[in-house]
């Protein structure tokens, strides 16, 4: 019985040693993670072949911690900024490389769609209060028809012999009025977002809806202007993110229907000219109307453009629903150049399918809107657009392209201008320095790249390493993807050698992109946030301010959309890889499309802000000369190289008032310029002495 009893305790015991030794072991862990940089600490663990760390930025769970996509709001407002120019432009001045190749209603049926026409049941009760509110009649009148496109044959190319593209099942249900000028996008899913989907080289050419909807309009209403496009139910996550920002809300989804911040329609209107109704006109949703109005100009006129957008609750009056799902309807409301339309069939497929409309609405001039001259600053975008490169590649040439000309500006533009100005705004913002002196000194990063360009190895004294973490959003998050808790939070770890001009990007996640679960809105991002800002206040305060800069090295870089710009550039299809080799490996310059492209991607882009916002800092028109990547591309390294008209010393003072000037040996860059203003020409080169 004694013996018994001791046993027991002895057990105890035991048990509670171990307890209080994993309590101990946990709160050691804790600590190291509160001290080191975690993609450091997880690289130290991933030693690979005994030489040397792999950066890959994993997280203990497997799952990547910048693979984003890369896509912003600010991205999207750029983009409808641009596709407003081009919505507003006339057919004769759009350039060649944006206008359709689909111009013939022949063209649906050659590549294996078939369309059915038929009478509309029922439509949902949010988008039934924005017809009411319209005036419109309901959906059983005869004025309405469901259009459903199938991708339902194989077709081949003429223009490719041997080339047979699948079907894929792909649908578009839209419902048309053309009386009354109404699309209704009611379920849409295009042949490269179905399920086993075939690679992109097979894809069906014209699977774009705004084609399929151009020329499905052109056939059954002719020559009747488009004045309203409803998006039903929208919930693509990027045009919802673009939402979110625009309301200030993390999150529209399990909320009481009644306490939507959607609200009931009209719910939030927003103009087209707008910043925030830029956001959403260059949206997934909101783009691919812009496409249909620019690229059909034929049939929807000249320069009809959006003119608004109405946002409200996709739940709105559904019987029994009690939680929101987090979707929203959209509105665009078209201002109709009807001066520019151009005559076609007078009997158009739907007069004959539906016989007389039932509606009295006329297409005269009291639905003609007057059209509103855009004034507008100028948006550049990129040369060229290649058929069936990703939307993506083209965004990142257009941001490139802007990048240069702020670069090449002798003045900073106030449109982007620096979130601080002085060191002390780093730590008032809430960011506090780690010391990881001791641990990056231990590591030769890229000794043979700076043994080729003569710095000194990264273990030499003359190397400044400096970690900033943003610990106000550091706190538990759920991973969506692997369902498991981790800590999270912004962190910029970089390395400064003053002498020889460059600057060494470790390992970095800014605040906006560290946050998966809950989303973040405005108010919870940091006054002073960029990477760019960071860097540029830390290397003033570091370095002083007549120290040139000559290198961005960015290690091991892990963002999906940068490495596949360059998988592109070196001829890839993503995600294949390919070993670029040692450095110098692959280098591509401003002026080709290839460097504009990594320019406005999300780990080049950083460097060109940094340079064009902080001029009294690097010089009025420091900027990027060369790109070069090496490695895999899997993992590539990259290194910007940086240089100026003006010699290396940076100027100590920056005019304000000074145009932009591109030096002439550096001015043909593919870009051309729409100004939105029909008092300038719509198409300009920029060769020569030719400014913004």
């Amino acid at each position: 019985m004694l013996l018994n009893q001791r046993g027991h305790k002895a057990t105890h015991t035991v048990a509670v040693v171990l307890l209080l030794l994993t309590l101990v072991v946990l709160l050691v862990k804790e600590k190291l993670n509160d001290a080191l940089p975690w993609p450091l600490e997880v690289a130290r663990q991933r030693r690979t072949n005994g030489n040397s760390y792999s950066f890959s930025f994993e997280r203990s769970d497997g799952s990547n911690a910048l693979v984003k996509r890369g896509k912003s709001y600010d991205i999207d407002k750029l983009e409808g900024s641009t596709l407003n120019c081009l919505m507003a432009g006339s057919q004769e001045d759009l350039p060649d490389e944006y206008k359709t190749q689909w111009e013939s209603y022949g063209d649906i049926e050659r590549y294996g769609w078939v369309m059915e026409i038929s009478a509309v049941a029922a439509i949902t009760p949010s988008v039934q209060s924005a017809m009411d509110g319209l005036k419109l009649p309901p959906v059983q009148d005869q004025s309405w028809r469901m259009v459903e496109s199938r991708h339902g044959k194989a077709s081949t190319d003429s223009a490719n012999p041997g080339k047979t593209y699948p079907a894929t099942g792909a649908i578009y249900r839209n419902v048309f009025s053309c009386e009354l000028g109404v699309l209704i996008a009611v379920n849409n899913e295009g042949p490269q977002h179905v399920k086993n989907a075939p690679p992109r080289e097979s894809l069906v050419p014209l699977r774009q809806w705004s084609d399929i909807m151009g020329l499905q309009w052109q056939k059954l209403c002719g020559n009747k202007p488009l004045r309203y496009v409803i998006r039903n139910s929208v919930r693509n996550p990027d045009t919802l993110r673009d939402l979110r920002q625009i309301y200030g809300v993390s999150t529209f989804e399990g909320l009481p229907v009644a306490d939507s911040p959607l609200g009931e329609y009209p719910g939030k209107t927003l103009t087209g000219d707008s910043e925030e109704g830029e956001a959403i006109i260059g949206s997934p949703n909101g783009r691919g109307v812009a496409f249909l109005l620019y690229q059909h100009k034929k049939t929807f006129g000249d320069t009809t453009h959006i003119k608004s957008m109405k946002v409200w609750n996709a739940d709105q009056d559904i019987p029994g629903l009690k939680k929101t799902s987090g979707r929203a309807n959209i509105l665009f409301e078209l201002e109709v150049d009807g001066a520019a339309m151009m005559k076609r069939d007078p009997n158009p497929l739907a007069d004959r399918v539906a016989g007389e409309y039932s509606s009295d609405l006329r297409d005269d001039a009291t639905h003609v809107l007057k059209r509103k001259q855009h004034h507008r600053r100028s948006v550049e975008i990129r040369a060229k657009r290649a058929p069936g490169r990703p939307d993506y590649y083209d965004k990142d040439m257009a941001r490139g392209c802007e990048l240069n000309a702020l670069m090449r500006s002798s003045a900073e533009d106030p449109r982007y201008a620096a979130t601080g100005a002085v060191y002390h705004e780093i730590t008032d913002a809430g960011w506090q320095m780690v010391d990881s002196e001791s641990i990056n000194r231990n590591h030769r990063y890229s000794q043979d790249v700076m043994a080729k360009l003569k710095i000194p190895p990264t273990t030499d004294p003359s190397w400044t390493y400096i970690y900033w973490k943003y610990e106000r959003l550091s706190k538990d998050h759920i991973n969506p993807k692997s369902g498991k808790g981790y800590r999270t939070g912004g962190y910029y770890s970089n390395a400064y050698n003053c002498d020889a001009g460059i600057m060494l990007a470790i390992s970095n996640n800014s605040p906006r992109n560290a946050q998966e679960n809950p989303a973040l809105t405005a108010s919870d991002l940091p006054v002073v946030e960029k990477w760019s800002d960071i860097n540029a206040l830390t290397w003033k305060e570091v370095c002083g301010p007549n120290k040139a800069l000559h290198y961005i090295l960015r290690l091991h870089v892990n963002n999906d959309e940068s490495r596949n710009v360059l998988r592109i550039n070196v001829g890839l299809e993503p995600p294949a890889n390919k070993d670029l080799g040692n450095y110098p490996g692959s280098s591509f310059t401003p002026d080709s499309s290839e460097g504009l492209a990594l320019l406005g991607s999300p780990n080049g882009r950083g460097g060109a802000f940094l340079v064009s916002q902080h001029k009294a800092l690097f010089g009025a028109t420091r900027q990027v000369t060369k790109i070069s990547a090496w490695g895999n591309t899997q993992d590539p390294d990259m290194l910007f190289e940086f240089g100026t008209t003006e010699g290396d010393i940076p100027s100590a003072k920056v005019d304000p008032s000074a145009p932009y000037n591109y030096p002439e040996q550096q001015a043909a860059i593919p870009c051309f310029v729409l100004p939105c203003d029909d008092s300038h020409k719509r198409r300009m080169a920029l060769v020569g002495k030719a400014k913004l």
